[in-house]
């Protein structure tokens, strides 16, 4: 007779750490030089994108802000097919992000190209720190700190996400 065993275990974390913040702002800080040195209003397509970005990769938490506050937790299962939805969104993301500057280039002169080019691509870093106020606003709202968890199941030899979401602690 054989037994098999499981294991569960919670990895938690805050939304982001103190080193993606500090990283974070010296990249936006210095791609703030360098697009004022280019062309500083299209440098300024970082504000709307790092909103957008922050939404795109936090929307199930805004979504469900109100029975976050209400019941201290969202949890969510993965399911593949959602999953895979989510994949494909990200990687067409993360292609546009990269493709857009090339794409713009022969339209417009070096300078204000340049400074396009460094406002989309700061936009994640910039993201992070929308992402770093808004669990400050969370935080300062419901008196509780703001935690992303994600519940691992490992099983034999094989280890799974089986839940995962948001907790005020």
């Amino acid at each position: 007779m054989t037994t098999t065993s499981h294991a569960t275990y919670t990895e938690e974390r805050d939304l982001v750490t103190k080193r993606q913040v500090v990283t974070s702002f010296m990249l936006v800080i210095l791609g703030g030089v360098f697009g004022y040195l280019t062309y500083f209003p299209l440098y300024l397509t970082l504000i709307p994108l790092a909103i957008l970005l922050f939404v795109f990769r936090d929307w199930k938490m805004l979504r469900n802000y109100g029975r976050l506050v209400n019941e201290g937790i969202i949890k969510f299962e993965p399911k593949f097919r959602s999953n895979r939805t989510e994949a494909f969104y990200s990687l067409l993301l993360v292609l546009a992000l990269i493709s857009i500057p090339m794409i713009i280039s022969p339209f417009l002169a070096p300078l204000p190209w340049l400074g396009l080019s460094l406002g989309i691509i700061m936009g994640w870093p910039a993201s992070n720190l929308v992402e770093f106020l808004a669990s400050n606003i969370i935080t300062y709202r419901t008196g509780k700190r703001l935690i992303k968890f994600y519940t691992w199941y490992h099983f034999r030899e094989d280890v799974a996400m089986k839940d995962y979401g948001w907790l005020l602690k």
